[in-house]
């Protein structure tokens, strides 16, 4: 069998084209030879002689394109209009000879059109890193985005006259509006090529292009962008007899119930791609899905993102003849089988996005015989073990692309890849291995472009005068360490436009080859210890990521007028100066950031001039809106530029923890498209502008910590805000009414102001979703409204230091977002990939809010979504404590104290089994302590003092803890008794006082007679004792002979049991 070579779809078509009328010839001139008198065939090859010479010599001779079908296709232009007026597509449709246009082909010999062509523009990206890994693999037949040449409202019928068509190709033409295929191209019955891909129709594929029985190649995708289609009947396929390559990835199938029963029917179907075509659930692979004889014959096959569940399909194991298989983007799970070492014919085989968790027989097994193979993707599962420890009976030499990115293999990389010449691609990223990357491993790898080993455990350790026989495009390298000096090699690859080298333990300053010899777009140095200043890198340069560095000095102030970055980082380093004015003339940034430096000065007054085009063409349709500037946590001083929302279009601005003065610009009001407004912590006064309002996005609004007076505007609630951050300023009275608007408000923060009047009753009650309602140290008076109990998402409320009064509602108990933990889900970087160039927005869990917690000011931040609070203290609530706070499981803290509450502390106070901090001081609490209290394990905060509390306190190690740490935890409470306290509870029995050891002062007394007589006494004992022992052996002969006779005896008949005992022992083990 003839080696296999990956093609696009387009030349595989046109080679099953050419094969066609191969095939036919061959049928003319050998079909039943033996049949056909001789000079019949003679008569035959003479005829093909003479129109082989009218077409060699047929310059003089051949026919231009007839009239009727020239003023069909004059017609067919008409209705088309060109999508970018630079490509001049329809402008070469002029001339006599239409078969001298543009797109279109001719039989010479007649003069008919055979062939229409109108192909997409392929769409230049531009080398972002986020679409430069998706993008890079697209010569190995991942699609591209492209744009279309021409753009139509409907299909003209007047093709139909190209009577005599038989290749149509109409994938760079976009239909506008929800335009159906239509009918008449189920007429044009010569048709042996169709391509319908991405071309905008909508509505069911219609079966009427079951009549092109001579239809070799059908191709109705429409992936990009996803349009209408759907496959609603698949009868109509069964006739297309002929039909050897079918694409219809992106076209719903899940109403042709019998779509794999009829495709068995092909007899001639090699080429079947159904990416994207069915939900989930809708799918479901069987063994008989596929007969033998169809999967026998077929040689490429992609089933990629169609929800695929359960291991992998055991039918594959018959596709003898399979070049081609994709399988990616789907849940399959368990292992890769060993059969799969079987499949040695494969040329491309995609594995990506899916749960597979190992290879039977492991990775070299996997790849030993498969000597054909050029693409191997399995990146993006789980699989385990390790890749290889040597090539030996790898064949795979040919292979030019390998990823196994984002797994869990381990051990070391493989030596053996050093060999693999041919080598593009080789993605290992983000799995555990391990182990020292020397010259041996790039060897051989002569055409290596894209080279991704970053988030592992490796060390590379290249002699400085190394020199690559590769000339690398893309260099990822995160989280390797190179030790302490700039990898010198780096400075040969010429080629290089993207080097990432983050978190790589560099040190030292930049080299200066750096920005004059590499003509880098995309840089990435952060997180190392690079210091020195920042070089003047080439205008080529997209994007500069120098943060998380000892990077000191100024900015160069002529750093705007060099590059042309979209993206620029320069966060967390050493900087000091003013911020250049020459920033301002960055016309294609996206994201500055500039925070956490030592910036000085001002503001500049410039910004606003600055415009983005994220991505040239039409792939995604960008505003000029910049997306990040963050100046926060400098030193910058004055005042924010009073045109600087005139002037300035962005999605995130942070200007907070600086040193501002002066009031809020009201351009800032003009921000239409603002997500996060930080400019907490600043020295920011007077009021804040009331002309808020046309904003659609939701947004975040910080003016906390400031010095700002007034009313709080009531246009605010004309914006979408879903968190507003208003506390730690001077603003005075009531919250706005208007705020009954702010449907979609997570996070309320008004805490230490002045303001006054009752809550407000829309809370709860329209607006519903606030998760965090912070309005402490405040002037609030009134009752707690019962809508309160509405805000079923609530997590922290905190109304302490205010006037309210009344109870406390038991409606409380049905917070449930304080007793059940939220089932919803969180937004993730892969849900927002693809979305506008702004990053997202910070999520509510991600917001700084100060709390109280253990008798301390606490701020929280990224680990907001784990604290749960409720604190209404110092307020005047009386009454009992609801015993439904009890239900409120998840409550982390619990503060009450300084209220004129009474009765007594809940019995099943214990069942809230998270609370770390616990405080009802200062109330008129009466009754025991529950015992259950001594289940709080998780306690490090306990403060019942100064309350009526009686009885004896419980007992546990917590408690007992607590106490070691503040005796005053139980202090104002005269009637509780027991341990720890020194009171005694009535009828406790006192613990058996141990003898004391007499002291010099009742020791006979103080005179000093008795103290002389006591020692004379014991010392004259001690002689009696001593002499009445010893001294009769020493001077009576006969009872000292007797004594050590005795003695002796003694010791003899001890040792003679010993030894025979010994002897015994001896004897039973020689036995044995």
């Amino acid at each position: 069998m003839d080696d296999y070579s990956v093609i696009s779809g387009r030349e595989e078509a046109e080679s099953i084209h050419r094969r066609h009328l191969h095939n036919r010839l061959r049928t003319v001139i050998m079909g039943r030879y033996h049949q056909v008198p001789g000079f019949v065939i003679f008569c035959v090859l003479l005829l093909l002689i003479g129109s082989s010479w009218r077409c060699s010599y047929g310059n003089s001779v051949a026919l231009s394109c007839r009239r009727e079908e020239r003023d069909a296709l004059l017609e067919f232009k008409q209705s088309l209009e060109e999508s970018n007026s630079s490509n001049g597509f329809l402008r070469s449709w002029e001339g006599e000879d239409c078969c001298d246009w543009e797109g279109l082909s001719c039989d010479r010999a007649t003069g008919h059109v055979i062939r229409l062509e109108i192909l997409p523009q392929v769409t230049q990206v531009k080398n972002d890193p986020f679409l430069q890994a998706w993008a890079f693999p697209s010569p190995w037949g991942l699609p591209l985005p492209s744009d279309p040449v021409v753009h139509a409202s409907e299909l003209s019928p007047s093709l139909l006259r190209l009577r005599y068509l038989n290749h149509l190709d109409l994938s760079g033409l976009r239909i506008l509006g929800s335009t159906p295929i239509p009918a008449f191209i189920g007429s044009m019955k010569h048709l042996s090529y169709l391509n319908l891909s991405n071309v905008g129709f909508h509505g069911a594929v219609p079966p009427h292009l079951g009549n092109l029985t001579s239809l070799e190649v059908l191709d109705l995708q429409a992936l990009w962008p996803n349009y209408g289609l759907l496959l609603a009947h698949s009868h109509w396929i069964s006739r297309l007899v002929a039909l050897k390559y079918l694409d219809l990835s992106g076209v719903p199938a899940r109403k042709a119930r019998d779509l794999m029963q009829v495709l068995n029917t092909l007899p001639s179907l090699s080429h079947l791609a159904m990416s994207s075509c069915f939900s989930p659930g809708a799918f479901s692979i069987s063994p008989g899905l596929f007969n033998s004889s169809f999967l026998a014959r077929l040689q490429y096959l992609d089933l990629s993102f169609n929800f695929l569940q359960g291991p992998v399909p055991t039918f594959l194991r018959n596709m003898t003849s399979i070049r081609h298989l994709d399988l990616h983007g789907n849940d399959l799970n368990c292992s890769i089988p060993i059969w799969f070492s079987d499949l040695n014919g494969l040329v491309h085989l995609n594995l990506e996005g899916n749960q597979l968790d190992s290879i039977e027989g492991g990775f070299s097994f996997f790849i030993r015989d498969k000597c054909r193979l050029r693409f191997l993707n399995l990146e993006g599962n789980q699989l385990q073990g390790e890749i290889s420890r040597n090539s030996s009976g790898i064949c795979a030499f040919g292979l030019e692309f390998l990823s196994l990115r984002s797994n869990r293999f381990t051990g070391i990389i493989p030596e053996g890849l050093g060999q693999l010449s041919r080598l593009e691609f080789l993605g290992l990223s983000y799995n555990s291995l391990e182990g020292t990357v020397s010259e041996l491993h790039f060897t051989n790898l002569l055409g290596l472009k894209y080279l991704d080993i970053g988030y592992n455990h490796l060390t590379v350790k290249l002699d400085s005068d190394w020199a690559p026989p590769f000339r690398l495009n893309f260099i990822m390298m995160r989280s390797c360490r190179f030790g302490t000096e700039f990898p010198q090699w780096i400075r040969s690859q010429k080629d290089a436009h993207t080097l990432y080298l983050s978190n790589a333990s560099i040190s030292g300053e930049m080299p200066q080859w750096l920005a004059t010899e590499l003509k880098l777009r995309t840089l990435d140095l952060s997180n190392n210890f690079i210091s020195g200043r920042i070089l003047n890198f080439s205008s080529t340069m997209a994007r500069l990521d120098l943060s998380y560095n000892l990077i000191s000095g100024s900015i160069p102030p002529s750093i705007g007028e060099n590059l042309e970055v979209e993206f620029l980082f320069l966060s967390d380093n050493l900087l000091t100066g003013p911020i250049p004015a020459s920033l301002c003339q960055l016309r294609s940034v996206i994201s500055l950031d500039l925070s956490r430096n030592k910036l000085s000065g001002w503001i500049p007054n410039c910004w606003g001039n600055a415009t983005s085009s994220f991505i040239s063409g039409k792939l995604w349709n960008f505003s000029s809106t910049m997306g990040l500037l963050d100046l926060s946590y400098n030193l910058i001083s004055g005042s924010i530029p009073p045109s600087i929302g005139e002037n300035l279009e962005v999605y995130n601005l942070f200007l907070s923890d600086n040193h501002l003065t002066g009031p809020i610009p009201a351009s800032l009001c003009k921000l239409r498209s603002v997500r996060s407004l930080d400019l907490s912590r600043n020295k920011l006064s007077g009021w804040i502008p009331n002309c808020w309002g046309n904003a659609t996005l939701p947004s975040i609004i910080n003016f906390s910590s400031n010095r700002l007076s007034g009313v709080i505007p009531s246009s605010i609630g004309n914006l979408v805000v879903s968190s507003l951050h208003l506390n730690n300023n001077s603003l005075h009275g009531e919250v706005p009414d208007s705020f009954r608007n702010l449907l979609g408000l997570e996070m309320l923060d008004l805490g230490e102001n002045k303001l006054s009047g009752v809550l407000p009753a829309w809370i709860g009650r329209e607006v519903q979703s606030l998760r965090t309602l912070r309005l402490r140290e405040n002037h609030f008076t009134g009752t707690l409204p019962m809508h309160l109990c509405s805000l079923f998402q609530l997590q922290i409320l905190d109304l302490a230091g205010n006037n309210l009064h009344g109870t406390i509602p038991r409606c409380f108990g049905s917070l449930i977002g304080m007793s059940h933990r939220s089932s919803s889900p969180e937004l993730n970087d892969s849900q927002y990939a693809l979305s506008a160039p702004a990053p997202p927005s910070i999520h509510w869990d991600q917001q700084p809010v100060a709390e109280v917690v253990k008798g301390r000011e606490l701020e929280y931040t990224t680990n907001l979504k784990f604290m749960f609070s409720l604190d209404l203290s110092s307020n005047n609530f009386s009454g009992p404590i609801p015993h439904e706070l009890t239900l409120l499981t998840l409550l982390n803290s619990l503060n009450l104290s300084h209220n004129l509450l009474s009765g007594n502390i809940p019995e099943k106070i214990g069942d809230m089994k998270w609370l770390e901090s616990l405080d009802f001081s200062g109330n008129q609490l009466s009754g025991e302590i529950p015992p259950s209290i001594s289940l709080l394990t998780m306690l490090s905060h306990l403060n019942l003092s100064d309350n009526n509390l009686a009885g004896k306190i419980p007992k546990s190690s917590q408690l007992d803890s607590l106490y070691v740490s503040d005796h005053s935890i139980y202090s104002g409470n005269p009637l509780l008794c027991g341990d720890p306290l020194l009171n005694k509870c009535p009828g406790q029995e006192e613990a058996p006082t141990p003898p004391k050891t007499p002291s010099r002062e009742n020791m006979g007394g103080s005179d000093p007679l008795d103290k002389v007589t006591f020692y004379g006494v014991v010392m004259l004992g001690f002689a009696t004792g001593f002499w009445g022992a010893i001294g009769i052996l020493v001077f009576k002969k006969s009872w000292r002979a007797a004594y050590f006779t005795f003695t002796e005896e003694i010791a003899n008949k001890i040792y003679v049991a010993v030894s025979l005992k010994v002897a015994k022992l001896k004897t039973r083990m020689r036995g044995e």
